[in-house]
């Protein structure tokens, strides 16, 4: 066996379990971000991480596995094949430019990579928008589960432009414990000064 066919059955063997695998690990993923929602990264941030990662590598796996799919072709078929094009790989690239900032801003924790992650979030929710009308049009099998995928792009734009953790992470840089102003007995500041 060559080293391609090597390849090519890792990632298949890997596909097929890929879906079984993931969904164990979303719900571990859940009570750990439950677990953790005290901390300056828990909560519905910690799950974005999960959900950015998952993300990436079920597209990946989806290219690589089927790489045949985007071979050139010619004649009446390669409408379609554009189209595939149009769907998949500026999408592709709209998450591992929000995965790529989304590492900086947990690397650098700067509320100019919040701003930075917003604006790829825009642009994958807009190229998201775009590539599940090509979806419908074209490829309606897999209209589904790319808006699925587009619906959760959607949301996390949503909790990074409206949620008070980031708020108080990024922007507060109330680190040491950021849900701070929810106990009861300490008071409703969020801010922790200093001296």
């Amino acid at each position: 066996m060559n080293r391609a066919a090597v390849v090519a059955l890792v990632f298949q063997t890997s596909s097929r379990g890929i879906d079984r695998l993931l969904g164990p690990t979303a719900l571990v993923f859940v009570i750990v971000a439950i677990l953790r929602r005290r901390e300056e990264i828990g909560g519905w941030l910690l799950y974005f991480y999960y959900w950015i990662f998952a993300v990436c590598l079920i597209f990946s796996c989806d290219v690589i596995l089927h790489y045949r799919a985007f071979l050139p072709l010619h004649g009446r078929e390669a409408i379609n094949h554009q189209a595939l094009y149009l769907a998949v790989f500026p999408r592709l690239a709209a998450l591992y430019a929000v995965l790529v900032v989304s590492l900086q801003l947990l690397r650098n924790r700067e509320s100019v990579w919040v701003e930075r992650l917003r604006a790829f979030l825009l642009v994958g929710v807009l190229v998201g928008g775009v590539s599940i009308w090509i979806d419908i049009r074209f490829f309606p099998k897999s209209a589904q589960a790319n808006g699925a995928r587009f619906a959760g792009l959607l949301l996390w734009f949503l909790y990074f432009h409206f949620s008070k953790r980031v708020q108080q992470v990024f922007y507060l840089k109330n680190w040491a414990n950021p849900l701070l102003g929810n106990d009861r007995n300490r008071g409703s500041s969020n801010l922790v000064i200093t001296k």
